[in-house]
């Protein structure tokens, strides 16, 4: 997953959470492109991992994007359902 503001004075903060909830990075004032790698022993079927972004802190936050690779682009609000597949 890759996050950036849109060039310098338009950043983001963004923090990817497990989905036991904790944090697994988080970056600040991000203004160029940052990619959050993630790997793991075995798939995470079913899992859901969290993307929260929030005001920069010291960057304006108005423009970013969002470039997610290697997962299914699924993007919901806080607390919406997320769509799953049928099981096997």
């Amino acid at each position: 997953m890759r996050i950036w503001g849109e060039g310098v004075g338009e950043g983001v903060q963004a923090t990817l959470l497990r989905p036991d909830g904790e944090a697994f990075a988080t970056v600040d004032d991000q203004v160029q492109t940052y990619q959050f790698e993630v790997e793991l022993d075995e798939p995470s079927r079913g899992e859901v991992w969290t993307l929260r972004t929030a005001n920069p802190s010291h960057t304006t936050w108005e423009d970013f994007y969002v470039d997610l690779r290697g997962i299914p682009p699924l993007l919901t609000p806080a607390g919406a359902t997320l769509l799953v597949t049928a099981g096997d």
